[in-house]
């Protein structure tokens, strides 16, 4: 593996990869979810010889469920196949929370897929137990995590 870097890119540099690993069903158009175009909204890349091999989405919004404010959803997150098991999504998820914890985020959250639940466990990620299906993607967890407590 070269050398990966880890920048802001724009959604539509995010739409073939997610299209391809998240939603191979879907069209392109299908694969733009709302608050992509929001300013607040923050898109990820992992760039390995300027090639986009890893992506993840970081949008202002608060989990219902967790009953907090100001906090972040990450969405979006995939790895090109030919590059898994390299430590990409844990460098994602880094930036992630390191541009969370700069903006002073409380918490990141997000509706994962049940075969990435190990990942965020790993990641030190809080996991509720009740799994859920998101109709035309597969079974889900709430996963979260707090990056910001205040003083």
């Amino acid at each position: 593996m070269n050398h990966v870097n880890i920048e802001i890119i724009t959604v539509v540099d995010t739409l073939p990869l997610r299209q391809q690993i998240l939603r191979p069903h879907q069209a392109l158009s299908e694969c733009v979810y709302k608050g992509d175009d929001l300013d607040s909204t923050v898109h990820f890349a992992a760039i390995e010889d300027d090639e986009i091999i890893g992506i993840m989405s970081l949008y202002q919004r608060n989990c219902l469920e967790l009953g907090s404010t100001n906090g972040m959803q990450l969405r979006a997150m995939a790895t090109a196949i030919h590059s898994r098991g390299q430590g990409i999504g844990f460098k994602l998820l880094a930036a992630a929370e390191s541009h969370a914890q700069k903006i002073h985020t409380q918490y990141i959250w997000a509706n994962a897929r049940v075969e990435a639940i190990n990942f965020y466990k790993k990641s030190a990620y809080t996991i509720n137990p009740q799994q859920f299906e998101i109709k035309g993607v597969g079974p889900h967890q709430l996963v979260s995590k707090l990056i910001f407590v205040k003083e």
